[in-house]
């Protein structure tokens, strides 16, 4: 666990700032933004954990397999995280900020942790369905390899530390064949196979790392998002 989340905190300092992942709003630093977000913690759930929104004390929670309740927020474009002080008249401890934009419709905020530290970092995700939709799937290639994947009838590559936005050319709520490759001696081999259930209403983040278990193999972590119930 603690080698994943050390792959994944040197993978987001690259790709997502890199792709424009990470909003930096330094230019309305000192404008106030209205926007909501969600959590979601990558092989840790922070507890205790507090944003200020118009002056008021806001208590998150950051769950692992699911992406959390949403949160409104007005205040600066920095979004900070604390936990309060336990004695009276203390400074509150700071987790971590966040630059955001006030022009994304959702964002998710991403909590990793250090293993050797425990320091607790923050990456903002534009998550707008206009970008990322239901029914489609967000891959991140953890590794330091080239893969490529195979979901339904779309076929592209992921370079090292890269991310990609895909649906499958079929229709939805069935299974598809998810498969995962790369060069090994000197060869094009399969290293991930699986069944993949496709789903109108679902949308995926699916983390690749590689496997502790079998020498050469991927991995895949994934976590679901469901659209919202309409009432009728």
């Amino acid at each position: 666990m603690a080698q994943l989340r050390r792959s994944l905190t040197v993978f987001l300092f690259g790709i997502f700032i890199g792709c424009g992942c990470l909003k930096a709003a330094a230019e309305n630093a000192n404008e106030n933004i209205q926007i909501k977000f969600r959590t979601l913690g990558y092989q840790s759930s922070p507890q205790g954990l507090f944003y200020n929104s118009v002056g008021e004390p806001v208590e998150i929670t950051v769950p692992q397999s699911f992406w959390s309740k949403e949160y409104a927020y007005l205040g600066p474009s920095t979004l900070t995280f604390y936990r309060p002080a336990e004695v009276a008249g203390a400074e509150p401890e700071i987790i971590d900020s966040v630059e955001l934009s006030g022009d994304v419709k959702e964002w998710l905020l991403l909590f990793t942790q250090q293993p050797s530290t425990g320091e607790i970092r923050i990456y903002a995700m534009d998550v707008s369905l206009e970008g990322f939709p239901y029914g489609s799937s967000w891959y991140f290639n953890l590794t330091d390899r080239t893969l490529g994947v195979v979901y339904g009838e779309r076929k592209f590559r992921l370079d090292p530390k890269t991310s990609e936005k895909v649906s499958p050319d079929i229709e939805p709520n069935q299974n598809v064949q998810l498969q995962i490759l790369a060069i090994r001696n000197e060869k094009l081999q399969d290293i991930y196979n699986s069944q993949w259930p496709q789903e109108s209403n679902v949308r995926y983040l699916i983390f690749i790392v590689e496997s502790l278990r079998r020498r050469e193999r991927v991995e895949i972590f994934s976590v679901a998002d469901y659209q919202p119930a309409v009432d009728e």
